[in-house]
């Protein structure tokens, strides 16, 4: 005779243990799918699209990691996020604080895997150790988060798109209910881990990265989500503008020198579950790695 008691306290984890062999099961088809050039054998099956439009603006959202009211007025960001900017103006940065901001939750529900083609160790320390507030924070609380939630993962030459998405396999554990993947950037991972013959190629690569983070973010009703980083040229145009139309939100960062040396103006250029909007200027805090409301935006 089974209790009654057991069987209610066994369900959720029976539940739970479906749910994420589901997206585990995602993932690996997407790893499936062969280099970013070449076509998928491994198509998901897509939403009807009744389904996806009447679940796809109810997905959850991540935190952005801004440390303004964005969160509470917009719900953070949803699906695929583009963060683009001109270079030093503190994406990397942003991504990291939203990061960390996500894989930090009480409930400890979230895995974030953070693949960085831009930087070493080295370089991205100081920002872990601001992001906390100091080193001996850093060293009490880092090693928690880097093997529970948060995955630091450096790209580098030869290795594949099997590879990442494995990566996000192994480090999604049973108590996670949900993934978040950063790409910083999409336009160095793709250098990393494909072989361009021509630029066809290069905007190719891009387009279909994007592609396959959106479907996982679909496919997995919003449980998979990407912050996808990218420059932006000197028309003040993001590389791989296509990618822009694929996404599901897209924050432009950008310096503003005539405010002050740390300001940087920010941009909803895009929001499917509302409207985009200027954000204004914020101040770029890189002794605690955050970004705040201009302290004196009226006089900007």
């Amino acid at each position: 005779m089974i209790d009654a008691d057991t069987e209610r306290d066994e369900t959720p984890d029976i539940e739970r243990e479906l749910e994420h062999h589901r997206l585990v099961t995602l993932l690996q088809t997407s790893a499936l799918a062969g280099d970013l050039l070449a076509q998928s054998k491994h198509k998901m099956s897509p939403m009807e699209p009744e389904r996806m439009e009447d679940d796809h603006w109810s997905f959850p959202r991540f935190g952005s990691g801004l440390a303004t009211d964005f969160d509470a007025v917009f719900g953070g960001f949803q699906g695929l996020t583009i963060l683009c900017g001109r270079w030093g103006a503190g994406k990397s940065m942003l991504a990291l604080a939203c990061a960390l901001t996500n894989a930090a939750r009480e409930n400890r529900d979230t895995c974030v895997v953070y693949f960085d083609a831009e930087h070493t160790a080295g370089q991205r320390k100081p920002d872990f150790v601001a992001w906390f507030g100091g080193s001996a924070q850093f060293q009490s609380k880092f090693p928690w988060i880097s093997h529970r939630s948060f995955f630091w993962v450096r790209v580098k030459k030869g290795q594949t798109w099997e590879h990442l998405m494995d990566r996000v396999v192994q480090s999604f554990m049973l108590e996670h209910e949900r993934v978040l993947i950063v790409l910083d950037s999409v336009v160095s991972i793709c250098r990393k881990i494909t072989v361009y013959k021509n630029s066809h190629d290069r905007f190719r690569a891009w387009e279909n990265l994007a592609e396959r983070m959106h479907d996982l973010t679909i496919e997995s009703q919003g449980k998979i989500a990407c912050l996808a980083l990218t420059e932006l040229n000197a028309d003040g145009v993001a590389q791989g503008r296509s990618i822009m139309h694929i996404g599901d939100c897209a924050l432009a960062v950008d310096k503003a020198p005539e405010v002050g040396e740390n300001a940087v103006r920010l941009n909803l250029d895009k929001n499917r579950g509302g409207p985009a909007r200027d954000l204004g200027v914020h101040e770029r805090d890189w002794r605690t790695c955050t970004f705040r409301k201009w302290p004196h935006e009226d006089d900007a």
